[in-house]
């Protein structure tokens, strides 16, 4: 997947995770029409003077649980777009494409931070600055193996 294709797949997640959150909060409270408020039969009237003068008076107590639950329906929304990122980041990261040109006998070294790359690793050939050489080569030249593959002394 070329990584324009891959954040098009991210912005495709991101947009239907937060319609989603929206619907499903919205579903959860009865949400008015812009500009009205509820009265207290359970109808709803457009703001003014009169709102609701032939339905028993405005339901204050509805009417804020409305804006409310709108509110929340943006807040849910706005996390759950947040979350979506991340996963499409994660997803991003995972598929990053290995640099061509490895094979056997071959490490990748990454030459911004000094560390060897074997194959197997997670960041063999996906770094972003370095370069395949055959292991002689990258220890001739200073380059280190990664902490978590050196192996551990043996205690007396």
């Amino acid at each position: 997947m070329n990584r324009n294709a891959g954040w098009s797949l991210a912005a495709a997640v991101v947009m239907l995770a937060g319609m989603t959150a929206v619907a499903g909060a919205q579903a959860n409270a009865k949400a008015l029409p812009a500009g009205s408020v509820m009265c207290k039969d359970g109808s709803n009237a457009p703001k003014g003077p009169d709102a609701c003068s032939k339905h028993g008076g405005v339901d204050l107590s509805a009417t804020g649980a409305a804006k409310a639950a709108n509110s929340a329906a943006r807040e849910v929304a706005k996390d759950s777009a947040r979350k979506a990122r991340g996963k499409a980041k994660a997803v991003e990261q995972k598929t990053a494409k290995v640099a061509p040109g490895g094979g056997p006998g071959m490490v990748w070294v990454n030459t911004k931070s000094g560390v060897i790359h074997r194959p197997g690793d997670e960041s063999y050939g996906k770094t972003k600055e370095g370069k395949y050489m055959t292991e002689a080569d990258a220890k001739q030249q200073g380059y280190r193996e990664r902490k978590s593959a050196a192996v551990p002394k043996k205690k007396p």
